[in-house]
Formats: C-alpha cells, structure tokens, sequence
C-alpha cells in the first residue's frame, strides 16, 4: 500500500546493444519491477527498473553498459495528471502498427519454439533415463 511519503519512480534504457546491461537506482529503493534486455522490433534491446522511493528523495539511476556508466539524478515529479486528455501521438502510419504485428506474431513464434525445445529436451532426458534403467537391469540379470 502506497503511502503520502512514498512515490514510485522508473529507470528507462532503450535502443542499446549489445544486450548486457545493469540498472543502479537508489540502494535504499525497493525494486517493485525490472525488465531487462527485452528485445525491440528495431533488433535493439530496453530495459526497464521501476521502484519505491521516499516521495521527497532525488531519483538517482545509474546504467552500466559497455563498460561505461552512464548516471542520472532529478528530483520527483508532481504525479500526472489523469483528468486531461492525453497528447495525440505523432508519426504513426500503418507501417508501424504492421511492424508491430509482426513482431507480436514472431514473439508468438519464437515462443512454440521454446516450448517444442522444451518437451523435446524433457522427452530425450526420459529416454536416456529409461535406455539407462534397462541396461543396468540387463547387467544385473547377467551377474
């Protein structure tokens, strides 16, 4: 439960590669969310850490990539306002919505493809186990 002297902040990495990569925020923080290295349609990688701050601390975010360290410090902001409307976003064509098809249908894909992997993995370990059982109770039989 969130209380008046508390406020959430968020530490957003986009559009880097290699994949490797490490979010500092503030060390007395409580991690509430992290995603890291979550490929994009663009074949770069974002990430994100959200946590728990004291609602009048300096949001410190720290990001470690490429053997750089690259840090940010602001101070909380004033909620959103919820009310108004949000802003119309700009430069969006079919394209995108498209490109954002075909990545959501690839995710799909890749993801049978891990599970086939995975009950492929799983059969092969059972088979191995049984080939094992039969010919330790064959050498048992001969003795």
């Amino acid at each position: 439960m969130k209380s008046e002297n508390e406020s959430i902040a968020a530490c957003l990495a986009k559009d880097f590669y290699p994949k490797e990569l490490k979010i500092f925020m503030n060390s007395d923080s409580q991690t509430i969310y992290e995603a890291t290295s979550i490929l994009t349609s663009s074949g770069k990688y974002s990430a994100v850490k959200v946590a728990k701050l004291s609602s009048n601390e300096l949001v410190s975010c720290a990001v470690q990539h490429n053997r750089k360290l690259i840090k940010k410090t602001q101070t909380a902001e004033e909620p959103p306002d919820f009310t108004s409307p949000a802003p119309e976003p700009c430069n969006i064509s079919n394209s995108n919505k498209n490109e954002e098809k075909s990545v959501k249908m690839l995710s799909a894909a890749l993801l049978a493809l891990e599970i086939v992997l995975a009950k492929s993995i799983v059969f092969n370990v059972s088979m191995i186990a049984r080939l094992v059982f039969e010919v330790c109770k064959k050498e048992r039989r001969r003795t």
